[in-house]
């Protein structure tokens, strides 16, 4: 998955816009061209610099071989214009029924209810199949990437040993999942456990799954979200409802709880109000 997606970086990014040029003639006022170039798709800070590091490694290996100055160490036009506040949003408990109230396909109710009620990142909850939902646990065991290799999508396991997990789910929810083995049996005319719960007999788009949570959050008239949000949104949830906090890190997979603790968990006002009075019971 590196080499394609490194592939796919030089492909698009680089290599499309110098497919002319003998590298041998290649200048540093193209390389400032190029970044100037790049600086007006208005990427995110963290992607912009994941371009600039690959064509930085792109460039040592010109250097290396054919003897090409490496321009990507001698001039880098700052990402300041991209950089903004990263703001983590998430959902309570009545945003997120409002929005899942106008989602009338069974398919992505049932996903965005499982993201929103286990606090699994995308890539997990799309790799899941019928074989994962045993009783009242969901087994994580997988991941499914976006690059794909003969002309399916790449399944890994997931990203940390910590990563694989089961995780309890609540009544509501398991029976909203086995139902959907009724929804596939009457869409294919056969069902069988190596079906994928979302999506059935191939996993759903991710491009797919991101225009149907901004159509049914615009129907709900609710703030946008990302869908990494939904996993902020669970363990935000969790917290502020007095979930022992190593509970909540081994839910959503961490192998540190520092991290469940910095970016994950964001109290709300009604915490801040709580903490408030009793500072002014303290001061009486």
């Amino acid at each position: 998955t590196t080499l394609l997606h490194v592939n796919r970086i030089i492909k698009k990014h680089f290599l499309q816009y110098f497919a002319n040029i003998d590298i041998n003639n290649f200048t540093l006022n193209d390389y400032v061209n190029w970044c100037i170039k790049l600086k007006e798709f208005n990427y995110t800070d963290s992607f912009y610099k994941n371009i600039q590091a690959t064509i930085k490694d792109f460039f040592n290996y010109l250097q290396l071989i054919y003897g090409i100055e490496n321009y990507a160490l001698k001039f880098n036009i700052s990402t300041g214009s991209n950089s903004k506040l990263r703001i983590l949003n998430t959902w309570s408990i009545k945003e997120f029924n409002t929005f899942i109230n106008h989602v009338d396909d069974p398919i992505y109710h049932a996903l965005f209810s499982t993201m929103f009620f286990t606090g699994i990142r995308k890539g997990e909850a799309l790799a899941l199949r019928f074989s994962d939902l045993r009783g009242n646990y969901l087994s994580i065991n997988k991941t499914i990437t976006k690059e794909f290799f003969n002309g399916k999508r790449i399944i890994l396991t997931p990203k940390t040993k910590n990563s694989i997990r089961k995780i309890r789910i609540d009544r509501k929810l398991r029976i909203e999942l086995n139902n959907l083995r009724k929804h596939y049996n009457t869409k294919y005319s056969y069902f069988n456990d190596n079906f994928f719960l979302f999506g059935g007999t191939k996993p759903l788009a991710t491009t797919t799954l991101d225009r149907k949570k901004q159509k049914y959050e615009n129907k709900a008239k609710v703030k946008h979200i990302r869908i990494h949000d939904l996993r902020h949104s669970h363990a935000t949830l969790l917290y502020n409802h007095n979930v022992d906090p190593k509970l909540i890190q081994e839910r959503l997979g961490h192998a540190d709880i520092s991290t469940t603790l910095n970016i994950y968990v964001h109290t709300d006002t009604k915490q801040e109000k709580r903490l408030i009075r009793k500072i002014n019971l303290l001061r009486l």
